[in-house]
């Protein structure tokens, strides 16, 4: 099974400083979910992994957009927002080119 499969969600988090983050907390505001991970020392990163289901409503909007944000007690709160762009395609196999 691959690291990750289609539908699967990843943020990283990576502690680009040179001090130790204590009680560092991830927020996946996708999901609604919040992650304590603790400390992380510099150069370290922490990955959290999930799935999100696209809703009529992102079709609608044809995008997707997601804010994590990282907070721990040697920094301000750290934000990033990335917007997918979303295309349906549906494949109609009756006209499939069987040889005949």
């Amino acid at each position: 099974m691959p690291a990750t499969e289609f539908g699967d969600e990843i943020v990283t988090a990576t502690n680009t400083g040179d001090l130790n983050l204590t009680n560092l907390e991830i927020e996946d505001d996708l999901r609604d979910l919040t992650e304590d991970w603790g400390d992380l020392a510099p150069e370290s990163n922490c990955v959290l992994t999930g799935t999100y289901e696209v809703t009529q409503p992102d079709l609608d909007a044809g995008e997707v957009t997601n804010t994590a944000s990282a907070d721990a007690d040697e920094i301000e709160v750290v934000s990033y927002s990335l917007t997918t762009a979303l295309a349906l395609v549906i494949f109609d196999d009756r006209f499939e080119d069987n040889g005949s």
